[in-house]
């Protein structure tokens, strides 16, 4: 459901920061909540993509990291009780 809803409409590298920006192309509202990852790839927090709109996550990679994921739990998708939808996004360096 949610890979059907959100389209990655571009992604803008300069050197070890990159911006990913998400389309939701549908009526919800999708709540993301950072999960665990490697701590050289920094981003904020948590994200609300609100229906029909666009959303741009802001990545930098530290020390030497070339690439990584960004992991999100979409917490109002859930899939078992008290966890969201896990998703991952694969980010590199230019």
């Amino acid at each position: 459901m949610f890979e059907n809803a959100i389209e990655v409409t571009n992604v803008v590298k300069s050197g070890k920061n990159i911006k990913i920006t998400f389309k939701n192309k549908s009526d919800l509202t999708f709540e993301l909540l950072k999960t665990e990852h490697n701590p050289d790839v920094v981003y904020f927090r948590d994200y609300t993509i609100k229906p029909n709109t666009t959303e741009t996550v802001s990545v930098k990679l530290e020390n030497g990291t070339k690439e990584g994921n960004v992991n999100f739990e979409i917490t109002n998708l859930v899939v078992e009780p008290n966890h969201g939808l896990s998703y991952t996004y694969k980010v590199m360096a230019k």
